[in-house]
């Protein structure tokens, strides 16, 4: 079977897997509307209309019990997801977040900027940071049109640390 991970399976997959490849999804976005008691936010998926960058694995089915324990707040679904050097079509299997509170991007910058972890979002941006930077984008775009300058640095302060420091630039590609 096929899983297509966005998140912390990105990262830190505690399961094991035959292959993976980098991959997207069409019509969904990340948002980091869902709450966690360990790591503040973490990540989920809504629809809109555009593409969602990640790793597609290729595993055993007896691997799902497991998947299912770890992401107990998340429901799976199927989606068509695209290779990302040759986008073919594989059928895979995607964790959603149950039960996500819509917010506005202010309340969830503020709820980022304040997180006691920072070590969660640092890994998520070292293995996998196309699926974040349209995040960091979108927040960026929206400060910048509430005039609020400071905030906007900020942002840009946290993706020239991050990205340089983590993440080798000639292997970047950015789908918006």
């Amino acid at each position: 079977m096929y899983l297509f991970a966005y998140g912390s399976l990105t990262w830190n997959p505690n399961f094991e897997y035959e292959s993976k490849k980098p991959a997207y999804i069409k019509n969904f976005t990340i948002r980091f509307w869902n709450k966690h008691h360990k790591y503040g936010r973490v990540a989920t998926i809504i629809r809109a209309p555009t593409i969602t960058n990640g790793i597609l694995y290729k595993i055993d089915d007896n691997n799902i019990t497991n998947l299912d324990l770890r992401e107990n707040n998340y429901s799976r679904f199927n989606v068509s997801v695209f290779d990302e050097t040759t986008a073919a079509v594989t059928l895979a299997t995607v964790y959603i977040a149950n039960n996500v509170v819509i917010e506005d991007i202010d309340t969830t910058a503020k709820a980022i900027a304040n997180s006691n972890d920072t070590s969660y979002l640092t890994n998520l941006y070292k293995t996998n940071p196309n699926v974040y930077l349209e995040e960091l984008v979108r927040l960026v775009k929206y400060h910048k049109k509430q005039n609020r300058i400071y905030r906007v640095l900020i942002l840009i302060l946290i993706f020239i640390t991050v990205f340089t420091s983590v993440y080798n630039f000639q292997n970047f590609k950015l789908k918006i």
